[in-house]
């Protein structure tokens, strides 16, 4: 069933004049560090950075439910101190989005001490990503006493639509020592 409704909705595409997304010029996993920028041409900003900061948790409740709604985790990463300002327009820019807060970037949702969370690219759309235990228990862990430094990617993505809970506009989190 999975590869019919494929075929179909690769064959509207077709019919519709839309064609598949271009691969990224560079993988996110190997976006060159403080590569993060607004990409004029694509109207997208894409890269990786640095950022010094701590996070913060929040409970939300899911997404279009009225009543009797369940809840989850999700976590955001304050910003306290960058080398790249195109973060802190991406920040300004996207004020309101369900996935950046005041001088912050979401995270995803924590599930048992781990972090987790869906993302989208041109190469991969609502990809899951889990983020290790060691990785999750040091970025939960830190504090705006205690701040740390993570390397975060956003790889190319020129769509969009709606996200589900627990979505992140970035893929990777890794701590930089």
């Amino acid at each position: 069933m999975k590869k019919f409704l494929l075929a179909l909705i690769t064959t509207a595409l077709i019919v519709s004049g839309c064609t598949a997304p271009a691969e990224d010029p560079v993988p996110a996993d190997e976006a060159p560090l403080n590569s993060f920028k607004y990409d004029e041409e694509k109207y997208v900003h894409h890269g990786t950075l640095t950022i010094e900061g701590y996070a913060t948790l929040e409970e939300q409740q899911e997404s279009f439910c009225e009543e009797d709604c369940s809840t989850y985790t999700y976590i955001f990463f304050n910003i306290l101190n960058t080398d790249n300002e195109a973060i802190d327009n991406y920040v300004k820019e996207g004020k309101g989005n369900s996935f950046i807060g005041d001088n912050s970037i979401g995270l995803g949702c924590v599930e048992d001490n781990s972090i987790w969370h869906i993302s989208s690219s041109d190469i991969s759309p609502n990809k899951e990503y889990e983020t290790s235990q060691e990785v999750s228990y040091k970025i939960l862990n830190s504090s705006i006493e205690n701040p740390i430094t993570i390397e975060v990617t956003r790889p190319l993505f020129t769509g969009g639509a709606g996200a589900p809970d627990c979505y992140s506009h970035f893929t990777q989190f890794n701590i930089v020592d």
